[in-house]
């Protein structure tokens, strides 16, 4: 995707956050892919600043997710069919994309043939965070859970801020929002998940900025350190680094550092840690925290949420009751149901850090574990080969089952050079119990025929929010 050089900036965000009627006659931003967690949480905080939105997604044309195309319906938001008409029908004055968005796209090649501003999404965030009092997330791995914690704690406290996350914030969805975004009228403070994943993260100036880790993920890791080691150094009040990731802690800039980890010498250390099958308890600096989530990542995701909002004034009592109140985000390790003894869970993990730290959480508290991994996307499966097959290998028991469908394809023009059957194989060949089904209707009625009480079913993998769904499935026939 190629960015039009002579693109207007999106000034008139700075202007006001509550201007109205700004483009009465057309539409201000045109959004194309709104269907994606990071486009259409910021177009929900750009439609409750008074500005005219619309959006495409071919997943909405494809009849996919219609209770999010209902919602951002609901807030005002127009939405088109991606076929690039909406420009012949209405006044559209700029553009927003994602990364993912190719240059085929028929939206975007309107756009272009008409001079249209087109602007990144990435830009539009980062003026919404460099223009407030922000605290940027930014990591490989865990971002999305922190940002949820440090965005809700903020808003149960009634401090009123503006939140952008990659994931939905269980308390939020279970009311009339969405759940991965919040506008925070008459409040200065902004709460961003940074992605590195595109690069875009220099872009952000943040007050207070958060480095959970540095590991191989969408980029190689010569990328990736000099992308962090810019945010890092960007930071103006609070720099807050993980002394567990020997990557992230070596980062500096000239704000004040702060430092967390687990069994570490950080400036947030706990002390009387215990894991147990719905959350974790521990002490910090004499005050008592229950974390409402499964696992010691979790532990270390919560450890810079509060360092965070320590560092925004907060104290650990005000903390730590609002924290125990947290509900967790939306496929992240989230509990589906139980039935017959078996537990399912939907789960975004996606890259080796992040599957190895489900199974290990999960590993304690059941006989069985059957995995089912759906790869995202042709390059990121190629990039992360060795560490997948690495880390299934070392995380897998002999008893358990893995299932992996097809790699996920969302479109465009990747590179079909690899294929699921290519992280089967060699599994296969170490004695472990791995299967290429390449139908997840398959895949159902494998797990259907073996299931077993004490088993716990775990969905992983791809960003494509129809793997819920499978969820559900797996559980009706468990």
């Amino acid at each position: 995707m190629v960015v039009n050089k002579k693109a207007r900036r999106a000034d008139m965000i700075i202007e006001s956050k509550h201007q109205t009627n700004m483009n009465p006659k057309g539409i201000d931003y045109h959004f194309i892919g709104i269907g994606g967690a990071g486009m259409n949480s910021l177009a929900q905080i750009i439609v409750e600043r008074g500005f005219t939105v619309s959006g495409s997604d071919r997943a909405f044309d494809q009849k996919v997710s219609p209770d999010l195309a209902g919602k951002l319906a609901e807030l005002g938001i127009i939405l088109s069919t991606q076929d690039g008409s909406v420009f012949d029908k209405r006044d559209v004055r700029q553009v927003v994309v994602s990364t993912s968005i190719e240059d085929d796209n028929p939206d975007l090649k309107r756009a272009g043939q008409l001079g249209l501003p087109i602007l990144h999404r990435a830009e539009l965030l980062a003026q919404v965070s460099n223009t407030s009092r922000s605290i940027v997330v930014a990591g490989t791995s865990g971002k999305t859970t922190t940002t949820g914690i440090i965005g809700y704690v903020l808003y149960y406290l009634g401090l009123n801020p503006t939140v952008v996350n990659g994931g939905v914030i269980k308390n939020w969805a279970e009311t009339d929002l969405i759940g991965n975004a919040i506008s925070g009228h008459d409040s200065n403070l902004a709460v961003i998940e940074a992605d590195e994943s595109d690069g875009t993260i220099s872009l952000y100036r943040p007050s207070i900025g958060v480095v959970l880790n540095i590991a191989l993920d969408h980029k190689p890791l010569s990328e990736l350190e000099p992308l962090f080691n810019s945010f890092a150094q960007a930071v103006k009040e609070t720099l807050i680094l993980n002394l567990d990731c020997a990557r992230s802690s070596e980062l500096r800039g000239s704000a004040k550092i702060t430092t967390f980890g687990i069994g570490s010498n950080a400036s947030r250390s706990i002390k009387q840690l215990e894991l147990g099958p719905s959350g974790a308890t521990f002490l910090l600096e004499g005050t008592s925290y229950y974390v409402p989530l499964l696992g010691r990542h979790n532990v270390s995701n919560a450890l810079a949420a509060i360092a965070a909002l320590r560092a925004t004034g907060l104290s650990h009592t005000e903390i730590s009751r609002a924290l125990a109140e947290f509900k967790g985000i939306k496929r992240r390790l989230e509990l589906i149901g139980e039935k017959n003894g078996v537990k399912v869970f939907d789960d975004y993990a996606h890259n080796p850090d992040k599957i190895r730290a489900s199974i290990e959480t999960l590993r304690p508290f059941f006989k069985r574990l059957i995995v089912i991994f759906q790869p995202h996307g042709f390059g990121p499966t190629r990039l992360l080969k060795e560490g997948l097959i690495s880390t299934f290998e070392t995380c897998l028991d002999k008893n358990d089952l893995l299932y992996i469908p097809d790699i996920y394809y969302a479109g465009g023009t990747a590179a079909r050079d690899i294929s699921s059957a290519d992280l089967i194989r060699p599994l296969k060949e170490k004695g472990l119990s791995a299967y290429y089904y390449p139908q997840r209707d398959e895949i159902v009625k494998e797990v259907a025929a073996r299931v077993q009480p004490e088993d716990a079913v775990i969905v992983m993998g791809a960003r494509d929010n129809t793997l819920s769904n499978l969820c559900r499935r797996l559980l009706s026939v468990a």
